[in-house]
């Protein structure tokens, strides 16, 4: 006899999205005011990224069932995922900003003025929200 489908997760509803929007706000507008490339900033990026990891691994119910296969659209994002990580190890590993440079310090000279980092703050946990409940 095989087993049940796993349940599919529950839609996400406004309060929800309402929810990390407003926390999105509250974060950005800590956040923003902080320099770019500065320890303070990768830290509070880093804290971010911690406690949204930790509140949706303790906010989604255990799956039951058998687990569903990847299909083939998840292929191209594991090998742009996969793509992006070994560039950014290895301009990390280098080190040298000139020859080799992170994305963040591409994108950083438009990330200059509080109101724009604001923006992408927001931006940033609202589409990363999105992604995770898709």
């Amino acid at each position: 006899m095989p087993a049940p489908p796993s349940e599919p997760s529950e839609p996400v509803g406004g309060r929800a999205r309402l929810g990390v929007g407003a926390v999105a706000v509250v974060v950005a507008l800590l956040a923003a005011p902080i320099a770019t490339h500065t320890w303070q900033s990768t830290a509070v990026t880093g804290a971010i990224g911690v406690v949204a990891l930790a509140a949706t691994i303790a906010g989604r119910p255990a799956r039951t069932g058998v687990p569903r296969r990847l299909g083939r659209t998840a292929v191209p994002w594991f090998v742009v995922f996969a793509l992006v990580t070994v560039v950014e190890l290895g301009a990390l590993a280098w080190g040298d900003r000139a020859s080799f440079p992170t994305v963040s310090w591409l994108l950083g000279p438009y990330f200059i003025e509080p109101a724009v980092r604001f923006a992408g703050y927001v931006a940033w946990i609202c589409a990363g929200f999105w992604l995770v409940r898709r």
